[in-house]
C-alpha cells in the first residue's frame, strides 16, 4: 500500500509538472510575440524610429560582436499598446517558474525566507511585478560604474566604497535569494549581479544565505546555461529563444521568412556574421527587401497606438 501511494504521488507530481510546463510554453509564446509586435525584438533589415542606425546595419553585442537580431526588453513596463504583457503575462510566467523551483508552495504562497533580487536595471521592474503578485520580498542591485565588469572588480569596488550597499533591501540569515533579469546571452552580467549579492551578504556578516538560481524572461541560448553551471548557478528561462521563441515568431507570422532564415543561420554560426563580406551582404539584403515592398505582412501593435523603440544597450 505504501508503495502504491508513493507511485500515485509521483504520477500526480509529474502531471503537475507537465501542466506547469505547458502553461509556461503558452505564456512564453504570448510574451515573445508581444515583444516582437511592439518592436522589442529588432531585426537588422528594418528601420526603427529613434535608433541611430539604418536598415541593414547589424546590432553590436556587449562583447563587440555583431548580430542580425536584438532583443531590447527594458521598455516592457511602458508598453501602452499591450499592457497585459507586463501586468498579466510576466507575473504569470514568474509564478510558474517560481513554483517549479520551489519558491512558491502548491497554493502559490511564498516559501518562507525566499527573496528575489532584480539585477539593475532591467530586472528591477520584474521583481516589482513579482512582489505585487506573489508577496515575495523584492530587492535590487545597485547600478555600478561601467568599469566594474567582474566579481573581482566588485570586491575592489567594495574596498574603495565600503559604506555603499551593493544590494538595496533586507536580507537575513538563512535566506534563499533568486536573481531576476530580462535577458541572458552569455551570462557575464549575471555573474556580476550574483557577485554583488554575494559580496553584500559578506559585507553584512550574514550566514547560510543561498544564491543559486537565476531567472530570465528570454535566454538567447548562446552559452548562458553552460556558463551558469560552471559558476554554480542554475539558469531558468521563460523563453528559450533559439530553440522555441524563434519558432513561435514564425508560427504567428510576426517575422518574415528572410528574417527567420538569416536569424537561424546566425545562431548556427555567429562567427560567419562578423566578416566584411557578410556585413555587406546583409546590407544589400535589406536594400533589396525594401525595394520589393510591400513585404510579407507582419502583426504589429494597433495603428492608433503610438509605438516607440527603447534605445539599444549592449546585451550580456
Amino acid at each position: 500500500m505504501a508503495q502504491l501511494q508513493k507511485t500515485l504521488l509521483t504520477k500526480a507530481q509529474l502531471t503537475d509538472h507537465e501542466a506547469r510546463a505547458d502553461a509556461l510554453r503558452k505564456v512564453g509564446r504570448s510574451i515573445i510575440t508581444g515583444y516582437a509586435r511592439n518592436d522589442m525584438v529588432l531585426f537588422w533589415d528594418r528601420n526603427y524610429p529613434g535608433l541611430p542606425r539604418q536598415a541593414g546595419d547589424m546590432f553590436k553585442m556587449a562583447d563587440g560582436s555583431l548580430s542580425p537580431i536584438y532583443l531590447t526588453l527594458r521598455a516592457l513596463p511602458s508598453v501602452e499598446a499591450d499592457p497585459r504583457l507586463y501586468d498579466v503575462h510576466v507575473p504569470r510566467a514568474a509564478q510558474l517558474i517560481l513554483r517549479e523551483i520551489g519558491a512558491l508552495d502548491e497554493k502559490g504562497r511564498p516559501v518562507p525566507k525566499t527573496k528575489v533580487i532584480g539585477l539593475a536595471m532591467a530586472g528591477i521592474p520584474l521583481v516589482d511585478a513579482i512582489r505585487l503578485t506573489t508577496g515575495i520580498p523584492a530587492l535590487y542591485t545597485r547600478k555600478l560604474p561601467d568599469d566594474v565588469k567582474t566579481e573581482e572588480d566588485v570586491e575592489k569596488y567594495l574596498k574603495a566604497h565600503g559604506a555603499h550597499a551593493l544590494v538595496e533591501g533586507i536580507i537575513k540569515d538563512g535566506d534563499r535569494i533568486i536573481l531576476w533579469d530580462d535577458l541572458v546571452t552569455k551570462f557575464k552580467s549575471k555573474l556580476l549581479g550574483g557577485g554583488q549579492a554575494k559580496q553584500e551578504v559578506l559585507r553584512r556578516g550574514l550566514k547560510n544565505v543561498t544564491i543559486e538560481d537565476v531567472c530570465v524572461l528570454v535566454d538567447r541560448e548562446q552559452g548562458g546555461t553552460a556558463e551558469a553551471v560552471q559558476h554554480g548557478y542554475k539558469l531558468h528561462a521563460v523563453v528559450p529563444f533559439r530553440s522555441k521563441g524563434l519558432g513561435w515568431l514564425e508560427q504567428t507570422g510576426t517575422i518574415t521568412s528572410l528574417e527567420s532564415r538569416i536569424t537561424r543561420e546566425y545562431f548556427e554560426n555567429p562567427t560567419s556574421f562578423q566578416t566584411p563580406e557578410k556585413i555587406a551582404e546583409l546590407r544589400q539584403m535589406a536594400i533589396d527587401a525594401h525595394r520589393s515592398e510591400p513585404a510579407e505582412p507582419r502583426q504589429v501593435a494597433p495603428a492608433d497606438e503610438p509605438r516607440a523603440v527603447a534605445p539599444v544597450t549592449p546585451q550580456a
